[in-house]
């Protein structure tokens, strides 16, 4: 191949790589952003899941909203159709019982105890009468389930609720279908580096590549990304930013340090395991 072939090829390669990066343009939904910008969101509430507020109850999404924290959860469906605030497909980890979600009705799982807390895993519908548009609100489709029926389920709470909102995904298969059947909700892409061996991540070498590199944004036209804060100097990002004029967050921000460093980047930042000292903004600077 000839020099002229090679940089032609290259630079094909490289142009169609940038379409497939780039996210949502429209202006005016980036302005709807603006109740998320420079705000720190509390990770699945401001939790403490060694004490009376675990994650994904509602006493942590209370004590956000005392604090005037937005706030992050994550939404799956009970076996009901039920869209249920949980992280996990599985009660094992926050309540000691090896049952999947999906596989037990809301009424079923709220049998069990967070944390052996008086917390319960509470149901979207109660947390949405909860905040009652006092904060900002991130929510998160966990995929892997019926996503269809997640998603339907998820945004009929959502289209009765007045406060502002964002949703977020892994999946871009998800976002995708807010695009198509709701398009006025602001999505965000959920992204990190997929080749970080401490996440043990399963999926094949093309699917993390595109999925790092967020080759599919084409596919989710996301209005803003949502990347680990890590990450904040990797090609993907310094193009989101620099090239696209990309609103960013960051996850997941555990101290001081990393939220000063996580600030200088990340227009939104996602934080759990401490309370941040104000910023300026907050301080009313």
């Amino acid at each position: 191949m000839s020099k002229r072939c090679f940089f032609t090829a290259a630079a094909s390669v490289a142009a169609a790589a940038l379409y497939c990066m780039k996210p949502n343009a429209d202006e005016e939904r980036g302005k709807r952003l603006q109740p998320f910008e420079h705000r720190r969101i509390a990770h699945r509430g401001l939790h403490d899941n060694q004490g009376d507020a675990p994650e994904n109850s509602l006493a942590a999404f209370a004590k956000a909203i005392q604090g005037g924290y937005g706030f992050e959860l994550d939404v799956r469906l009970a076996k009901d159709g039920i869209p249920v605030v949980i992280h996990d497909a599985t009660l094992r980890r926050v309540a000691g019982v090896n049952r999947k979600v999906a596989d037990l009705t809301a009424e079923e799982i709220r049998a069990y105890p967070l944390f052996d807390t008086d917390q319960r895993v509470p149901t979207l519908k109660e947390v949405l009468t909860l905040i009652d548009g006092k904060v900002p609100l991130v929510v998160e489709i966990k995929s892997g389930g019926d996503d269809d029926a997640l998603c339907q389920k998820t945004m009929a709470e959502l289209k009765e609720y007045q406060g502002d909102y964002v949703v977020i995904s892994f999946s871009p298969f998800v976002l995708q279908w807010f695009k198509k059947n709701e398009p006025d909700v602001l999505r965000g892409q959920l992204s990190m580096d997929f080749f970080d061996p401490w996440k043990q991540r399963k999926e094949s070498w093309p699917v993390k590549f595109a999925q790092t590199n967020l080759l599919t944004n084409c596919i989710s036209k996301p209005d803003f990304i949502a990347y680990e804060f890590k990450s904040a100097e990797k090609l993907p990002l310094v193009i989101s930013r620099k090239l696209f004029q990309a609103k960013t967050a960051a996850w997941t921000i555990r101290n001081e340090e990393d939220l000063a460093y996580a600030e200088k980047y990340f227009d939104i930042v996602v934080f759990e395991g401490f309370l941040p000292a104000p910023s300026r903004e907050e301080q009313g600077e």
